[in-house]
């Protein structure tokens, strides 16, 4: 959302013909006029198609991660092909980036993604490791509340506290673009069928929609467990920011796992279709200079990336949410003390409610659930929240609901505090 800005300068450049022909799009949706499945948009970077209609699904396998391959970002004068040569690496697929061609190579024996690093044209090598939901898999959606109820959901003891119902009267996020990398989403669940969620035609590579196998992939005892997250996490978006679009990319499998390579390539489709804000209630296992990279290229278009702390205990957060490209949440409970599950500290940046909230779950549910992954989502919702409400972009509107936090228990348990969005609008520097 570029609305009332100065001109920008070059990395605040965000694609306008994309942005205009969404914002055409969604504007068609609210006013009921609809308009033809799989609408191009000239995003400036190639075509770029999103609908607000059903579509016909499209197998999308995602990339499961891989300890044997490496995935390196190359400055713009060398090609993947000449690198993988020089060094004997299997060419599997390659990404374009601000930086450069971003390659996934398979690896020979006795070479490793470290030895990679500093060779001529690499920026960045790292293993495509595993990524993870932003919290344990025992603590997400623990109750079932039944069927779906709008008033329900509106009628939260948190919703009530922070005044949504309120700041609704006079902003929801119109405008804004919200990218949710996660597990995809549920279109027909009765949340979503106002045309709230766009979805990504095939030709990107990823599914929109929330998929189930009823098999144990990642072999934990546990089936599908997190079938019904990503549904959740929008859900929890829309609540906040009832007029905000979302846009499901789906990068983690039915028992919320995925790889790095396919996190990689999330970020770079929500910066290519212009989004605002980039929704990541997810961790990697560890730190990378790829992904940092990539957040950098978001960061630099315009848009701003919230992560969640993960639900490793207060001595533990997760990255991305200590990227410095990254806005990093934590939970509280209804005191808005630090939840106990919650990561924490200086690199975590604001916290929101995470315990008990209810959202939308297929097919036509409600359940309660708990995490950082839970209360990262408000915090983007409330991001879109200020946006609309002062007409500003996304990075200011994260400086804005810094500027207005308010203390939590422990005060250090993050850096502002707790995330105060109808302060923030009402804020005068």
């Amino acid at each position: 959302m570029r609305t009332k800005q100065a001109t920008p300068g070059p990395s605040e450049h965000r694609h306008p013909s994309l942005r205009q022909l969404l914002l055409v799009s969604i504007a068609a949706t609210a006013f009921g006029c609809g308009h033809d499945p799989g609408t191009i948009l000239d995003g400036g970077a190639g075509t770029v198609r999103v609908t607000v209609d059903p579509i016909e699904p499209v197998p999308a396998p995602l990339t499961p991660w891989n300890d044997r391959e490496a995935i390196v970002t190359l400055d713009g004068s060398t090609s993947p092909e000449a690198f993988a040569d020089s060094h004997q690496l299997s060419l599997l697929e390659v990404l374009d980036s601000e930086q450069g061609p971003v390659a996934r190579y398979g690896l020979p024996p006795g070479v490793d993604a470290e030895d990679l690093v500093g060779e001529p044209g690499a920026l960045a090598s790292d293993e495509n490791i595993v990524v993870t939901l932003g919290e344990g898999q025992n603590l997400f959606l623990g109750f079932y509340e039944g069927e779906w109820s709008r008033e329900t959901v509106d009628d939260q003891q948190w919703f009530d506290e922070m005044g949504l119902a309120e700041l609704h009267d006079v902003t929801g996020g119109e405008g804004v673009v919200i990218a949710a990398l996660d597990t995809g989403a549920y279109f027909e669940h009765p949340f979503f069928t106002d045309g709230s969620l766009l979805e990504l035609t095939p030709d990107w590579g990823f599914s929109s929609r929330e998929e189930h196998d009823g098999l144990d992939n990642d072999r934990d005892g546990e089936i599908d467990e997190a079938y019904g997250h990503g549904t959740h996490v929008a859900g929890v978006l829309l609540t906040v920011a009832p007029k905000a679009t979302v846009i499901p990319i789906r990068v983690l499998n039915d028992d919320g796992v995925g790889s790095l390579w396919d996190i990689l390539r999330g970020i770079d489709v929500a910066r290519k279709i212009g989004a605002d804000i980039v929704n990541l209630s997810l961790c990697l296992s560890a730190s990378n200079a790829s992904t940092q990279l990539a957040l950098r290229d978001a960061f630099q278009s315009g848009a701003s990336a919230v992560a969640a702390a993960g639900n490793y205990g207060n001595a533990s957060p997760k990255y991305p949410a200590t990227s410095p490209f990254a806005l990093g949440v934590a939970s509280v409970d209804a005191k808005r003390i630090l939840s106990g599950f919650s990561g924490s500290g200086h690199l975590i940046h604001l916290a929101a409610p995470g315990e008990n909230i209810l959202s939308a779950y297929p097919p036509d549910a409600l359940r309660s659930a708990q995490g950082t992954s839970i209360a990262t989502p408000i915090v983007t919702g409330c991001i879109a929240l200020v946006m609309s409400g002062r007409s500003i972009a996304s990075r200011e509107a994260v400086g804005y609901l810094r500027d207005t936090a308010s203390p939590i228990v422990p005060s250090n348990g993050v850096q502002y505090g707790f995330v105060e969005p109808a302060a923030a609008i009402d804020f005068v520097p």
